[in-house]
């Protein structure tokens, strides 16, 4: 299992506003690629933070690992664009 910390910025990792559903964007992005995560949210202070598991089969092989990263990828990066284009 993978855990992944989605912040505003990485080198004060600030977290994005509760409000901004960054764990729900990076989720739906990734369904829409075929990559199932499984988000989660208010590690900062109860509220603010998010964050998502992925969960692959003991079993992977290196290419579906290689396939994983690619579809991970693409979701990270359409998320990314969506939030940090609304961000203040």
């Amino acid at each position: 299992m993978w855990g992944v910390e989605l912040v505003m910025d990485k080198e004060s990792r600030r977290p994005f506003p509760k409000g901004k559903g960054a764990a729900g964007l990076a989720t739906k992005e990734c369904l829409e690629r075929g990559l199932v995560i499984y988000p989660g949210g208010g590690m900062v202070d109860g509220i603010d933070g998010d964050n998502f598991l992925i969960g692959p089969p003991l079993v992977i092989t290196s290419e579906q690992v290689d396939e994983l990263l690619a579809k991970l990828e693409e979701g990270l990066a359409e998320a990314a664009k969506k939030l940090l284009g609304s961000v203040e």
